[in-house]
């Protein structure tokens, strides 16, 4: 069959096989339905194979019935990834008697403590065959040219049914002696998320999920032997400040300090968040709070984080990138589909708004081989291997992926030590490095669009979100910003946005924080409505207010007077401690009377209204205003009655009468009347 008719088949047959087959025959596990069901599990597979090495495969079979043998094939070396996809469905080129392996009968194989039988395969390149070679063992003196070959494998009975099939691939690597190949470098950036959902409750009870600190141990332990593999980790900076907030946290964090040591460390949000809704929803503002919290801790417990990357996974929008753009990320970690259906076969840019962009990248659909098959990470690591040779022989030049394996995947010790070996085995025709490195180093293959996101409506959310956030910052302004119990609703506020939590769990976390607020709000109680005697112009006006809370509260006392009473030398800022605190409010009264005083006790943001009082002011007391115009009425009578009987003396002594006879009228005090000189007065 020619190459191009061979790899049509492989195409049609992929798509046409995939529709009927419930899962490709692939490395797993499997088991034959029936009385002699049959489990095979992969104990160790040769990931990559160099010009004269050898490819060895040992399996454990357990449930064979006697008389059953193993059979293996090896098929001819295939061109693409539409044939090698072609090879997981069956569809081989058959290399004849040259790639059969004689059959192994299970009966005589050596028996494991389990009671499974173990059976090994081996493939020698370049060396003659030997007369006596050992079960299982192929000599191919020719060899094999680099490249990607499936191997069949099967267990059958005695009368040659299939009980168990897979077919893995021999991996031959370029190497020394080889003719020149077009064979590029291959960057593999394995990418590792740390975390789970948010730890506190919405009573504010801290239960952080285990798995985390176990997830953590796992990975370091399967690491243990090879420290220097590059990783790019993403701890959500929640999770890593519960392991913080443990009773003995130097375990699990001091490991995770380990682990980030020399490693890049994604920054992002405190928790995780669907940024493209929230941008859309003009949460911008919070989004701010999240990744300033989020840097804090991550920058605080592990000692970096690389603020330019983000992981974009969570959902990602062109209004995302336009909003972060301006605040330094240059990066973006996409999910599979972000940039809609077409293959991404490396690094690309995406609009970030005026003429911006960012690079993206998207973890590669092999990332999925690692996990496809959770019961055998020998036979999938395999796999992943010869994805990898595939990729590395069939790119045109340096080529980047990003590797995310599933959290599940990663918490067996065993696992993470099959991926570090394959990665730094040194016949492997890849490099292992972070994202940050990967991007520096590998071209961007063009500019892609976003595919269309669905946002949330979020249900309300923002505006009680901005609604509790205004309130907290009265009750900063209140009891004081440093008061742990500010914290405390500030981080509820925080966790509200996990995209972790429902809609009506986030509406529970801002409910929380509107309801205690308030109460507290409440504790600040002024007087009921009073009179108030002020026996002088001058004095100190008494008012009592009440806090209920067990810390000092800072309030401000706006008062408002007529024109009757003066307020002197006030402070309207009070410090009122727990209890009954007495102000002396100092006052002037211009008059005497009732005078109304509107005290309001308001937060010293002057946003909420604590309590107010009606008081009135009852002043008796003269003002020296009243003294002076008293004793000028005095001076003016005593003037009126002096002149007036001055001039009643002198009538009488004008008139020779004996006594004093009825007082005439005042010129003065007669209307139109010219008053006369007076020299006696005058001279007097």
């Amino acid at each position: 069959m020619t190459g191009g008719l061979r790899r049509l088949a492989a195409a049609v047959a992929v798509t046409a096989l995939a529709a009927l087959l419930p899962a490709p025959v692939s490395a797993a596990p499997a088991t034959q339905a029936g009385s002699d069901a049959v489990t095979v599990t992969g104990l160790d597979q040769t990931p990559w194979v160099t010009r004269a090495g050898t490819w060895r495969l040992v399996l454990a079979i357990d449930g064979a019935p006697p008389g059953a043998t193993v059979t293996a094939r090896l098929y001819d070396r295939v061109a693409d990834q539409a044939e090698y996809g072609g090879s997981l469905f069956g569809v081989l080129d058959d290399l004849g008697d040259r790639g059969r392996w004689s059959d192994i009968a299970l009966d005589t194989a050596t028996e494991r403590p389990d009671g499974s039988r173990e059976v090994g395969l081996a493939l020698t390149l370049r060396q003659p065959r030997p007369d006596q070679p050992e079960p299982g063992w192929r000599f191919f003196s020719s060899g094999l040219r680099p490249g990607v070959y499936p191997v069949d494998v099967r267990v059958v009975d005695a009368d040659g049914n299939d009980l168990w099939r897979v077919v893995t691939h021999i991996a031959r690597v370029p190497s020394a002696g080889d003719p020149a190949t077009s064979a590029a470098e291959v960057l593999v950036a394995p990418l590792v998320t740390l975390g789970a959902d948010p730890s506190v409750d919405v009573e504010g009870t801290s239960n952080p999920d285990p798995a985390v600190a176990r997830g953590i141990d796992r990975l370091a332990e399967g690491l243990g032997m090879f420290p220097d593999l590059p990783l790019t980790l993403v701890p959500r900076p929640e999770s890593v400040e519960a392991l913080a907030r443990e009773d003995d946290p130097t375990d699990a964090l001091g490991t995770l300090q380990d682990l980030a040591r020399a490693r890049q460390v994604v920054d992002g949000p405190y928790v995780e968040v669907p940024v493209g809704t929230w941008v859309e929803a003009g949460l911008t503002e919070e989004l701010t709070r999240q990744r300033v919290r989020g840097n804090s801790i991550l920058t605080e417990q592990l000692g970096r984080a690389d603020s330019s990357t983000w992981d974009g996974r969570g959902g990602f929008t062109p209004g995302a990138a336009a909003a972060l753009w301006p605040v330094g990320v240059r990066s973006v970690i996409l999910a599979p589909g972000a940039l809609g259906s077409a293959p991404v076969t490396g690094p690309v840019t995406i609009p970030a708004g005026f003429g911006n962009s960012i690079e993206a990248v998207v973890p590669d659909p092999i990332s999925g081989t690692l996990t496809r098959d959770p019961g055998d990470p020998v036979l999938a690591t395999a796999a992943f291997a010869a994805e990898l040779a595939l990729m590395a022989s069939t790119s045109g030049g340096t080529r980047g992926v990003v590797v995310a394996p599933e959290p599940g995947w990663l918490d067996d010790p065993a696992n993470v030590a099959l991926f570090a070996r394959l990665l730094l085995d040194p016949d492997a025709p890849v490099e292992p490095v972070t994202v940050a490195d990967l991007l520096e180093r590998v071209r961007t293959t063009g500019q892609r669009e976003l595919a269309p996101t669905f946002t949330d409506p979020l249900d309300g959310y923002p505006e009680r979100l901005g609604l509790a956030r205004g309130r907290l910052s009265s009750y900063a302004s209140l009891i004081g910003a440093a008061e742990p119990e500010v914290a405390a609703l500030d981080q509820l506020l925080l966790l509200s946005g996990s995209a972790a939590l429902t809609a009506a769990e986030r509406s529970t976390y801002v409910e929380r924080v509107l309801t205690r607020t308030e109460e507290d709000f409440q504790a600040i109680e002024a007087p009921e409505r009073q009179t108030v005697n002020l026996t002088s112009s001058d004095g100190d006006l008494p008012l009592t207010l009440l806090n209920t809370l067990d810390v000092p509260v800072t309030v401000t006392v706006d008062l408002r007077t007529n024109g009757r009473l003066e307020v002197k030398d006030f402070s309207p800022t009070q410090v009122l401690a727990p209890g009954r605190t007495q102000l002396g409010i100092p006052v002037h009264a211009r008059a005497p009377g009732d005078s109304r005083v509107e005290v309001t006790i308001r937060t010293t943001d002057g946003e909420i209204v604590l309590d107010e009082v009606d008081l009135t002011v009852r002043s008796t007391a003269v003002p020296g205003i009243g003294v002076v115009l008293s004793v000028g009425a005095v001076v003016f009578l005593v003037v009126w009655w002096t002149r007036h009987w001055l001039r009643a003396r002198r009538g009488r002594d004008d008139g020779g009468d004996d006594g004093p006879g009825p007082p005439g009228p005042d010129p003065d005090d007669t209307p139109g009347a010219t008053v006369a000189a007076e020299p006696e007065l005058a001279s007097t």
